[in-house]
């Protein structure tokens, strides 16, 4: 599973077949990974934007360890009870050229 902010969404999320998110978009993009779909087992195959305000609770079908990377940094391994993903009501500002369009970018790495 690949949880991602519109920051991430032109990297990792984008080579896992997830969408790109605006720059704007106060949310996260939940994307599976490696899905195995057929008569017995019905997986989710798209990616789900889930906006600001609603968390995602995920919580563990059998005893297995799991390991969260975060930023390519391992933050956790071992089993758990329950994880909670949602957006923080803390921020960052990021500067930005004002020459600088994402829509352009886009459509000149990816068109």
């Amino acid at each position: 599973m690949l949880f991602c902010t519109p920051t991430g969404s032109t990297a990792q999320n984008l080579s896992q077949g997830g969408g790109i998110l605006f720059p704007s978009f106060e949310g996260i993009e939940f994307t599976p990974c490696g899905i195995s779909t057929n008569n017995l087992v019905r997986n989710l195959r798209n990616s789900i934007c889930i906006p600001k305000g609603l968390d995602i609770t995920l919580e563990p079908s059998n005893s297995e360890e799991l390991t969260i990377i975060a930023d390519n940094k391992e933050v956790f391994s071992g089993l758990y009870d329950k994880i909670i993903i949602s957006i923080s009501d803390k921020y960052m500002i990021k500067l930005e050229d004002k020459s600088y369009s994402f829509v352009a970018k886009i459509r000149d790495k990816l068109i």
